[in-house]
């Protein structure tokens, strides 16, 4: 209607005019005010066009859930030996953390600060992640899409950011740590390394045992369908499949190609 309303007001005008040159001065005068006091009613009823305010900013970032119940916590307290510190692998927090986001807080943190580093992150312009507490927030996000299968969509309760930037740095995250695969993931390479894999089993009665293999299914959505038949496994739906060696730890130490069912 704003748009429509000034050609209507335009065309009206035009007719006025034209009509004014055929009547007395007296008509003419009444017509322009008319024309005035139709005008003046046009525009009060249009409203200027105000920016729509942001519901997600960096106080909802730094009033959100995530970083009130973890990376507030983690900067009061940093002793890795208590028993109350998300640093502590063992603490209640520290267990938490690693089981909502499947690696501890320490790896967390190295990840984010080289993360930071080699990508030379400065503090963005963007309102719902501005400063230092934007990349720990969306990390975590991340990593909670991993472990828990969330929608972007469901972030935006838990880090105060919106979907949008969510989305955004989960693809670009991950793909960053693809890259450190082959640093983290590997079979042990010193004898030191497969003495203190092989000691845990050892005491649980399996001398020799280095790891555990198992296969990890995945679903495949676009799967083509000459090949659903032999992707279907008793999960009844197409996949993919990995085999992880892991050891007693939970450290993974090997990842095999996708492969499909035979």
């Amino acid at each position: 209607m704003s748009d429509i309303n000034p050609l209507i007001a335009a065309a009206g005008a035009a007719a006025l005019a034209l009509q004014s040159d055929s009547d007395s001065d007296s008509d003419s005068h009444s017509s322009n005010d008319s024309l005035e006091q139709d005008t003046s009613s046009d525009s009060e009823e249009r409203e200027p066009k105000r920016r729509r305010g942001r519901t997600l900013n960096r106080e909802t970032a730094l009033n959100s859930s995530f970083n009130i119940r973890y990376l507030v916590p983690s900067l009061d307290e940093r002793d890795p030996n208590s028993a109350g510190s998300v640093w502590n692998d063992e603490s209640v927090l520290g267990r938490k953390f690693r089981q909502r986001f499947r690696v501890p807080f320490k790896m967390f943190d190295y990840f984010t600060k080289r993360y930071k580093k080699e990508y030379k992150v400065r503090a963005p312009t963007d309102a719902t992640s501005k400063g230092a507490i934007g990349v720990p927030l969306l990390a975590l996000g991340t990593l909670r899409i991993l472990a828990r299968d969330l929608m972007f969509d469901d972030l935006e309760d838990m880090n105060g950011i919106s979907k949008e930037t969510n989305r955004l740095f989960f693809h670009n995250f991950i793909g960053y740590l693809a890259t450190l695969s082959n640093e983290f993931i590997h079979l042990p390479t010193t004898d030191v390394e497969l003495k203190h894999v092989a000691d845990f089993y050892r005491q649980l009665g399996l001398p020799g045992c280095a790891g555990l293999a198992n296969c990890v299914h995945l679903f495949w959505d676009k799967c083509p369908t000459p090949l659903v038949s032999q992707c279907r496994g008793i999960e009844k739906f197409p996949s993919v499949v990995f085999q992880v060696v892991v050891s007693h730890t939970k450290s993974i130490m090997s990842i095999s190609s996708s492969f499909i069912h035979i």
